[in-house]
């Protein structure tokens, strides 16, 4: 007998949990009335194909599938919560990820790493300029964290 090694992977969504295979995903949530909701459904042929086993393109592909079924599934038990029917897919969908992702990655990262470069390149005739840049880069993304717990706070669904 062969041993295949399958990976398996989920997130938690709103009172329920999302379990990803090679061939399909499922959400099992609990509906308002106490019952307990499934949904299934096949991944696209694109994650099965061998486009899949090139080293970047694999990254690339994988981690807009985990976010892309992250939002759906996301979506569907917030949905069966609330008895809407709100869809999100298609255009709206990769919007909504490219704009968070851009979001993100720009206030994370880009916006710490150039004031902390501006503060190196100000202070480029000291010997210090690269470990103050280094240190205002961190104290800043530290800050911009606590600043994000701090406001996602005061949602009253949190």
């Amino acid at each position: 007998m062969e041993d295949r090694i399958i990976s398996y992977g989920g997130q938690a969504v709103i009172e329920g949990v999302m379990m990803r295979g090679q061939n399909a995903f499922a959400v099992a949530m609990r509906a308002p009335d106490g019952s307990i909701a499934v949904h299934t459904e096949k991944l696209a042929e694109v994650y099965r194909s061998r486009i899949t086993k090139m080293p970047f393109l694999r990254g690339v592909i994988l981690l807009w599938d985990a976010l892309g079924l992250g939002m759906r599934a996301l979506t569907l038990s917030a949905n069966t919560q609330t008895g809407e029917d709100e869809k999100l897919e298609g255009p709206a969908l990769y919007l909504t990820l490219a704009l968070s992702l851009t979001f993100g990655i720009g206030l994370f990262f880009l916006l710490p790493a150039g004031i902390g470069g501006w503060v190196e390149h100000w202070m480029s005739q000291t010997n210090t300029a690269i470990w103050v840049g280094n240190l205002v880069e961190g104290a800043l993304r530290l800050l911009i964290l606590i600043g994000y717990i701090w406001g996602i706070g005061f949602m009253p669904d949190i």
